[in-house]
């Protein structure tokens, strides 16, 4: 061994120098297609002059809780196709259908047997009337004490409900608008105050009526006019913001094996965690002309400068200095929406009226009203004028995102993500909505 001398040494270091070189190469190729099986968002967006970055990096993040950081898939383009592993063994077709927001459509996602179980299950559990999202954001406020009282003063036979003669009191009282009964259901009926459509108002339906007086004094003095003008007549005309039924089925009573949010994870790159959390699932059913106009599934992160919180969050806040609870706003990342039918003869589409739009603002929307007298939110008269409207297909699932990803968490809202439901020609339509719930600040 001693006569080896520098020839086995050098030979030694030669082996070592190898070993290390194929060791790296090993783990470079690796982790190359780790990634490229479920590709992140390059900074194509950011070059196409996009003012919000869509990169997430895991490999940036080395904390312990990087695994919990939010990815988005890459668009790559409109028409782009690939296919992501959702099960062992089990790959489904991802199209890419617009950009901005990058919104994608997967066809058999749900498997039939899913779509019926799903729509069996939301009639078990019983549907109500579909609020919005405005209403629901109002009416996760709760009952304030002061409008508890004034409830009660103006229920005069104390039947816990507001009929249409104690409303037009309370009214006449206290906003000085005169109406009639006719009048009245076009108001609530229009702002969707009248939640359950009875025709009176429970404590937390007369509880909205605060929030939206600006509202029903424009309505209603609207309606007092001869004739009603022009703009009001046209808000009237598209009809409510919703016309459907809804019903919210917890993990257990849609997904009880937890395929369905698995292969969402798989999808969408998503804690299993985070998914597991979320809201429940909402099954909606339309009937005949039934239609949501569109909206948008989330809320700013501020508002004329004034910061919220999110509404699945809230108890962990703080009330604010006053002593009042903070302000709530609906904080949904992601959308997926399954079709669990085909209507029987045509539409029920869902729209997204400005989806790839150069550009957008509230200027550019009330311009294309006064100019070319179009209503883009109006999906029962306006729903083929939309930028991308994607037919209703059983199992077939779309999947968009509502806000952009800073420093890897939900950032601001992308105004671009705004989208409804059309009208449904005959028949009936069936959609199950998840949303991905974040809240903006990653420790809550």
């Amino acid at each position: 061994m001693s006569g080896c001398g520098d020839n086995c040494h050098r030979s030694s270091s030669i082996l070592i120098q190898a070993v290390l070189l194929l060791l790296l190469v090993s783990s470079s190729i690796s982790e190359e297609e780790s990634t490229a099986s479920r590709p992140i968002a390059n900074n194509d967006e950011k070059k196409r002059g996009d003012p919000h970055p869509n990169v997430v990096d895991p490999k940036q993040y080395p904390d312990p809780e990087r695994e919990m950081w939010i990815e988005q898939l890459d668009p790559v383009e409109a028409g782009h196709v690939r296919n992501i592993e959702v099960e062992k063994g089990v790959f489904r077709e991802v199209k890419t259908m617009a950009m901005k927001p990058p919104i994608f459509v997967i066809p058999n996602f749900l498997s039939d047997d899913e779509c019926e179980f799903i729509k069996s299950a939301a009639e078990e559990v019983g549907f109500h009337p579909s609020a919005t999202t405005r209403t629901l954001q109002i009416k996760y406020k709760g009952v304030s004490e002061a409008s508890s009282e004034t409830f009660v003063e103006y229920d005069a036979d104390g039947d816990g409900s507001m009929s249409p003669p104690e409303t037009l009191i309370f009214l006449r009282a206290m906003y000085n608008l005169s109406l009639s009964e006719d009048q009245l259901q076009t108001v609530q009926d229009h702002l969707e105050i009248d939640l359950d459509r009875d025709g009176e108002l429970k404590e937390m339906e007369f509880s909205l009526i605060p929030d939206l007086e600006d509202e029903i004094k424009r309505v209603g003095e609207g309606l007092k006019m001869d004739p009603v003008p022009i703009p009001l007549a046209k808000e009237l005309k598209k009809g409510r913001t919703r016309r459907s039924e809804n019903a919210r089925l917890r993990n257990n009573e849609y997904d009880p094996e937890m395929k369905i949010r698995n292969r969402v994870a798989a999808l969408t790159g998503i804690h299993p965690d985070i998914l597991h959390s979320n809201e429940d699932l909402n099954v909606v059913h339309y009937t005949s002309n039934g239609h949501y106009h569109a909206h948008y599934d989330t809320q700013l992160l501020s508002y004329n400068g004034n910061s919220s919180v999110c509404v699945h969050t809230s108890y962990l806040y703080p009330n604010q200095s006053d002593g009042t609870p903070p302000l709530l706003r609906i904080c949904r990342f992601m959308t997926l929406v399954y079709y669990l039918n085909e209507p029987e003869k045509g539409g029920g589409q869902t729209a997204f009226p400005v989806a790839d739009n150069d550009t957008w603002s509230y200027e550019g929307i009330e311009y294309e009203l006064e100019a070319n007298n179009r209503d883009i939110h109006d999906l029962a008269n306006h729903c083929m004028d939309s930028n991308l409207v994607i037919g209703a297909k059983k199992g077939t699932a779309i999947m968009w995102y509502n806000h952009y990803i800073e420093d890897g968490w939900m950032g601001d809202m992308n105004m671009f993500s705004l989208h409804g439901g059309c009208d449904v020609t005959k028949g009936d339509k069936w959609i199950a909505n998840q949303w991905i719930h974040l809240d903006h600040n990653f420790d809550m």
